[in-house]
């Protein structure tokens, strides 16, 4: 796919398992000594900071979505609170 077959999806509209996917692999990271990549102040609970960062749209990954017609779309990730 191109860069440009990249479409943007906001937090709300992840469902469950993309959602718990995500913060899973951004946990793991963090874990490993990735630095964050928000202001974390206190909390070290990685699963804590990877929602925070899920939730402010920060974090760079890409969705794949593969529907049931065999249509693939990928999707980056915005926090629609982020632009306001």
């Amino acid at each position: 796919m191109n860069k440009e077959d990249i479409e943007y999806i906001d937090v709300k509209d992840l469902n469950n398992f993309e959602r718990t996917e995500l913060i899973s692999i951004r946990s793991i990271e963090l874990q490993k000594g990735s630095k964050p990549l928000i202001e974390i102040g206190d909390i070290t609970d990685p699963n804590v900071i990877a929602t925070m960062e899920l939730d402010m749209g920060v974090i760079p990954y890409i969705i794949k979505r593969i529907y049931p017609n065999g249509k693939i779309k990928e999707f980056k990730i915005i926090s629609k609170n982020k632009w306001k």
